[in-house]
């Protein structure tokens, strides 16, 4: 794969992957680092994001080149639909050129994030929030 701005080497990858015949230590720390990593990490799949994005239709222009042809063109990885302008032919999404665009982050964390800052939450008490939500995901899941 070639390095762009958006590319970067995997969070969730450790030094014992590789290893054929990893100590009981090293399956430990790969094991709970990547469950640390998932848990902190929800597919987009898994939060329902690709529904919500899905339903909203781009604008009526290419983002790239304002044209107002594109037709459907598939989906990302993440399900999300994409577009293509028949014009200057450039692939674009709902979210091409929004703040949510090559996001990492679900939506809904986003809006938990802002909701706190618009409330004047502290990040203490936001993260105290998100350790009685995370606890009682795993009481009930």
């Amino acid at each position: 794969m070639t390095k762009n701005k958006y590319f970067s080497s995997s969070r969730k990858k450790t030094p014992w992957d590789d290893v054929t015949t990893p100590s009981c230590l090293q399956s430990f720390i790969r094991d709970e680092y990547k469950d640390h990593f998932y848990m902190h990490h929800i597919s987009l799949e898994e939060s329902n994001e690709d529904k919500l994005v899905n339903s909203y239709m781009p604008s009526k222009c290419c983002p790239y080149c304002l044209s107002t042809s594109f037709k459907k063109n598939g989906k990302t990885k993440n399900n999300i639909q994409r577009y293509k302008c028949l014009l200057c032919n450039k692939t674009f999404t709902v979210l091409t050129n929004t703040i949510f665009d090559n996001h990492k982050l679900p939506i809904s964390e986003w809006i938990e994030f802002l909701l706190n800052l618009f409330s004047n939450s502290s990040i203490n008490l936001t993260h105290q929030r998100l350790i009685k939500t995370l606890l009682l995901q795993l009481s009930f899941g």
